[in-house]
């Protein structure tokens, strides 16, 4: 969090001292930072992980982060009191993170982030990496929308339906409606095609990050990737192309009617990618942090293929750039 209010103090101090901007803006927002700043160091608890992970836009205003920073604690706070009524999981779960950090590293070798997700309402609790497009996330329980799911501790490789840049999902769905290339990326997962399943979500946001469950909200049971077909997999790409909106060229939310506290809403959806892998089953004695580690390095090898996948699929190429709208100008 230092970092990020470094960064807006930074560009009030720039336009304070260079006299590009307003001056008088450019004080307020190095006031606003400050007093954000003075207000998280009052709030945090060094278990809460996530909160320094949070990443504003350049025009967030600091009164919006303090926002997201109040509901990021409320969330964290709920997964905690998920974990003491169950304290296997949180063995499960320390673990999950012992070995997370140990592995999923950024490109400087840092441990890459972890943003929590989940609560009782989904069955289960882990975090991602945040990043802006295909993510590397990891979760212990069983998701309530899942038939059948085993209890078990995950890693998988995650694409949402956000905005990002030019809204990445649409990116790969154009791209396997024309050329699928899912097939290749299977065939270097070899004979441990059988342990990674594939899963396609239709999302509904209640707010700018908030993703709730609702009835009919998966489009794709987990699918073993050895067990796949062709026609299931262009069967998926089309549904999910049908939550976006065609007139914008895939590039915006489309919208889905949820029962919300008893009340029928409209809400901004879009269609989400996950493919996952079990790391260990969640089952006393759970291994060792040395074993789980290892467990940990075994599943991003097997993942890494897909992941690849994902980010080669969801490039836009550079004779198709996105405007301010996110619509693809040529």
């Amino acid at each position: 969090m230092r970092d990020k209010l470094s960064k807006i103090w930074a560009k009030g101090s720039i336009a304070l001292h260079t006299g590009v901007g307003d001056a008088s803006l450019a004080r307020a927002v190095m006031e606003e930072a400050k007093e954000l700043a003075d207000w998280f160091h009052k709030r945090s608890n060094e278990t809460y992980v996530s909160v320094p992970f949070i990443t504003p836009q350049p025009d967030t205003s600091a009164a919006e982060l303090k926002l997201r920073v109040t509901k990021e604690l409320a969330l964290q706070q709920e997964n905690d009191a998920y974990r003491r009524a169950e304290p296997e999981r949180e063995d499960a779960r320390e673990r999950l993170e012992a070995a997370w950090d140990a592995v999923i590293r950024s490109e400087d070798g840092l441990p890459r982030p972890r943003v929590v997700f989940g609560g009782i309402e989904w069955g289960l609790n882990g975090f991602s990496d945040n990043n802006n497009g295909v993510q590397w996330n990891a979760w212990t329980g069983t998701h309530s929308s899942l038939k059948d799911e085993e209890d078990a501790s995950y890693l998988g490789v995650n694409l949402e339906g956000m905005e990002y840049q030019g809204f990445p999902i649409a990116s790969l769905l154009l791209s396997e409606k024309e050329k699928p290339l899912l097939r290749g990326a299977i065939k270097k997962l070899g004979k441990d095609a059988h342990l990674v399943s594939v899963v396609w979500w239709q999302d509904a946001w209640e707010d700018e990050d908030r993703n709730i469950p609702f009835d009919g909200n998966v489009l794709l049971q987990p699918t073993r990737l050895s067990d796949l077909t062709d026609p299931q997999w262009t069967r998926a790409i089309a549904v999910a192309l049908k939550i976006l909106p065609s007139q914008r060229q895939y590039r915006a939310f489309g919208e889905v009617e949820v029962t919300l506290r008893g009340e029928t809403r409209k809400l901004r959806s879009s269609p989400h990618l996950q493919f996952r892998t079990i790391l260990w089953p969640n089952l006393p004695p759970f291994p060792e942090k040395k074993a789980a580690r290892e467990f940990m390095r075994e599943g991003k090898e097997r993942m890494q293929p897909l992941y690849d996948f994902v980010k080669a699929a969801t490039r836009i190429p550079s004779s198709r750039k996105t405007n301010a709208a996110g619509r693809i100008v040529r």
